[in-house]
């Protein structure tokens, strides 16, 4: 809870606690004081802290999640004590409103709220991430299964999202996507495979494979590369069209995964790679097979066996891409295949 920790460092005896709590209120005293002067909203001085320096929240919302005003107050009467570092006034719009972000938008300078922007340019980010008050643009959920979340957001297109750490594969996740072809091909115009948060996928869970090594179950070791194999096969030969939104890592079950859809669109940060040859095993999921036949068609008027060389050598060696640029090179994405630059955008060009 970020009040009781917060309110735990403000109140505690010990200099290393007193110190922490001092380097926040100082960060939310400087904030306030100056939001007028280096920012049109809150909005702007959150988004700049997560995007250039890798916070998970800005100072408005360590703020707000800690409570506005109880934060507001304990900030006041360490000004007034001579503790802050300035002695100057929190701003009177302080006391005045109740939250840094609300649905109707982020706090200004003057008290005000101002909306998010609504330029042309963001109609193309669906889903942007969301500063905490603003609210979660969740879509509408068709079935919350164990290993995935089966939703839609503004048409008929069926997403699918994986809940696993990692968005890893596990026997889950693979029920989720027999049930999401099934679902699509019935009720959908398509299918959209998509992470709203964390990598594309991180490859099978290997942790659980492991499990069932040294339990001797080697026959759900087999059974999930089978059902693995089986439902990629569903996806590419499925009756709508399927594509994979890659941001991220795609590794090995991931890759493949992505691999047997229709299309791919990447975000340029995608890396991509066959990697399991790293701990000793192969690609079990049909991304071998997807290599050579794309090499075939690519050499189908000469030799292929010197493109399927360097092809393999890149999986024996457990090569990743360090962009999609780069996995396009690699064989990994086609030609048809998209790349886009803005991550935002990503849901967007999916269903274009």
């Amino acid at each position: 809870d970020p009040a009781e920790k917060l309110k735990a460092l403000a109140e505690s005896d010990r200099p290393e606690l007193q110190f922490l709590w001092a380097i926040h209120r100082d960060l939310f005293h400087y904030c306030a004081v100056h939001l007028a002067e280096i920012a049109d909203s809150a909005r702007e001085i959150d988004l700049a802290m997560r995007w250039g320096y890798g916070w998970q929240q800005g100072p408005f919302e360590l703020w707000q999640a800690a409570g506005w005003k109880a934060v507001a107050d304990r900030v006041r009467d360490d000004i007034d004590a001579g503790r802050a570092t300035a002695k100057v006034a929190l701003p009177e719009w302080v006391t005045r409103v109740d939250a840094a972000h609300t649905p109707a938008g982020s706090v200004t300078g003057s008290g005000d709220y101002l909306p998010r922007p609504d330029l042309a340019v963001f109609k193309r980010q669906w889903l942007p991430p969301r500063l905490i008050g603003e609210g979660d643009q969740r879509g509408t959920t068709v079935a919350d299964l164990p290993g995935v979340r089966l939703w839609t957001l503004r048409d008929d297109v069926l997403l699918v999202s994986h809940k696993t750490k990692m968005n890893v594969i596990d026997d889950g996740v693979i029920e989720g996507l027999n049930e999401a072809v099934e679902r699509a091909e019935r009720e959908f115009a398509g299918i959209v495979i998509w992470q709203p948060e964390g990598p594309f996928s991180a490859g099978a869970n290997l942790k659980a494979a492991l499990e069932w090594i040294h339990n001797d179950q080697y026959d759900r070791i087999e059974g999930l590369v089978r059902d693995f194999q089986q439902v990629n096969l569903r996806l590419r030969h499925a009756t709508v069209p399927v594509v994979a939104a890659v941001r991220g890592l795609a590794l090995g079950g991931g890759l493949e995964l992505a691999m047997h859809a229709d299309r791919i669109v990447a975000h340029l940060e995608s890396y991509m790679g066959l990697v399991e040859a790293g701990v000793g095993l192969l690609p079990a999921g049909g991304g071998l097979g997807t290599l050579a036949f794309r090499i075939q068609q690519q050499t189908a008027a000469g030799d292929s066996y010197p493109l399927l060389e360097k092809r393999f050598k890149q999986v024996a060696m457990g090569q990743v891409s360090g962009s999609a640029l780069e996995a396009r090179q690699m064989g990994y994405l086609t030609e048809a295949d998209g790349i886009v630059m803005h991550e935002h955008e990503l849901l967007f060009a999916a269903h274009a």
